[in-house]
């Protein structure tokens, strides 16, 4: 999906449903059901940063400001776990620094 930009501002969600579940080979998977993707990881340690990558590949987020955007759970505090993991949806919102806001709301 192309970026839309508006005042040289890359638009994305606030909040990506994703869900959680095993494949077949024992890899985990993160789906977005709303856009049609997902990502894979061997570990749960890794799969947020994939998550977060597969979003800015999707929407075609710019490299200089991938690096203040950040998809976040909306339950940190909740135990990441396989159980709880495959119970149901998860929600990821997204963060902008306070650098990166500077940045982001006022592109050179």
């Amino acid at each position: 999906m192309k970026a839309v930009f508006i005042d040289n501002k890359v638009m994305l969600p606030e909040r990506i449903k994703v869900k959680f579940f095993k494949g077949k080979s024992g890899v985990w998977i993160a789906e977005l059901p709303e856009f049609d993707i997902s990502t894979e990881s061997d570990s749960l340690l890794q799969i947020d940063e994939l998550l977060n990558d597969l979003i800015f590949v999707y929407f075609d987020v710019p490299i200089q400001q991938r690096k203040s955007i950040r998809y976040v759970r909306v339950e940190p505090e909740r135990n990441i776990n396989e159980k709880t993991l495959e119970k149901g949806l998860s929600y990821f919102e997204k963060f902008i620094s306070s650098e990166a806001f500077r940045i982001y709301n006022n592109p050179q």
